[in-house]
């Protein structure tokens, strides 16, 4: 009993320090689905007429207020990250590229997870692979790599050597645990950098 009690007596303690955790995002009525269309048979171009036309549907429905999808499920085991250069920073111990954590999400995808752009700006819903490409950073990218000054408009690098130019500042959030240490990351649109696969959310 005195075992059970204990434990009990941790488990509550850490329930109350997790919620003082704060998110980022907003977990309230939100769907998480997930589902592979590789295995149906759809192609890359099939798939994302597939989603177009799946989120445009649920979009409609009078339950919904907005409807995404991204590549990562924040607070999940699943990471992303991609080798970047960033003009005028260079990498530490003469490496050529950043690796930095990144996600590939659809239109829409910050007003629906309820994750604030506080400086510059979403993501055109009418971005088109032909599009001077796009990225959205958070606000400990902005900090770490461009000090005293706005990241809007600087240019980042892909190991690819895409050109991106910085559009908006997200708000940071808790991307793999709560209380994890502060982290720069990487959002791309899906328009221009098409997904292997991805997750809707649906609020």
């Amino acid at each position: 009993s005195l075992v059970l009690l204990v434990c009990s007596g941790l488990l509550f303690r850490s329930l109350r320090e997790s919620e003082m955790f704060r998110l980022g995002f907003d977990g309230e009525k939100l769907v998480v689905a997930q589902f592979d269309l590789n295995r149906n048979g759809y192609n890359r171009a099939a798939q994302r007429v597939f989603y177009e036309q799946f989120v445009a549907k649920l979009g409609s429905a009078t339950a919904v207020a907005g409807v995404t999808h991204g590549m990562v499920v924040p607070l999940s085991i699943g990471r992303e990250s991609l080798g970047y250069q960033i003009d005028g920073v260079q990498p530490p111990d003469g490496k050529k590229y950043f690796s930095l954590a990144n996600d590939i999400v659809g239109s829409y995808y910050f007003r629906t997870m309820g994750i604030p752009i506080i400086e510059g700006r979403d993501f055109d819903p009418l971005l088109t692979a032909n599009s001077r490409k796009e990225a959205i950073v958070n606000d400990n990218f902005a900090r770490q790599f461009f000090p005293n000054q706005s990241a809007i408009g600087k240019v980042i690098r892909t190991d690819r050597d895409t050109e991106i130019r910085i559009v908006g500042i997200a708000r940071s959030i808790s991307y793999y645990s709560l209380g994890e240490k502060p982290q720069p990351y990487v959002y791309l649109p899906a328009q221009q950098f098409p997904p292997s696969g991805v997750t809707l959310f649906v609020r």
